[in-house]
């Protein structure tokens, strides 16, 4: 299914007022296959979607490369991508961001010593819709264990 069959053409959608856009991508990708063999970007522009700042690492230490990167830059939501039975599997972690997203910073460390590496996510927000010479900075700690993925 292209996004021309889905009703209507998302390139003409300003997707800045589209009041549920996070619940609406997240339902488009959870009904598409996501092939193991096209990149999750390619994906989601081929659904009509913007996925963006994407960047990869072997973040569960599985041996395999995930993909961490922004849904709907417009109204963001951090999500990672990781293999599972041959496609990706959409893991979306929190959502609070009130602005754009600028860019996305990481790092694995084990943070408290107990031999668990966390992916210390630095978001980088534009604030152009009351100050917009600032920057918001937001850390999140991604708890990657457990074939599961979980914000703190």
């Amino acid at each position: 299914m292209n996004r021309h069959e889905r009703g209507f053409d998302w390139e003409l959608a300003d997707r800045s007022i589209i009041c549920n856009l996070e619940d609406l991508s997240k339902n488009i990708l959870s009904q598409s296959l996501l092939p193991i063999e096209q990149l999750p970007s390619e994906i989601a522009e081929n659904l009509g979607l913007v996925l963006d700042i994407m960047q990869s690492g072997d973040f569960d230490q599985d041996g395999e490369f995930e993909w961490i990167g922004i849904l709907e830059p417009e109204d963001p939501t951090l999500v990672i991508f990781d293999e599972v039975n041959g496609y990706w599997k959409a893991n979306y972690l929190d959502s609070p961001f009130y602005f754009p997203i600028l860019d996305i910073e990481f790092q694995q460390r084990d943070v408290v010593g107990d031999a668990n590496r966390l992916l210390i996510t630095l978001i980088e927000e534009s604030t152009r819709y009351y100050a917009p010479e600032e920057i918001n900075y937001t850390v999140y700690l991604v708890d990657t264990s457990n074939e599961e993925y979980r914000t703190h």
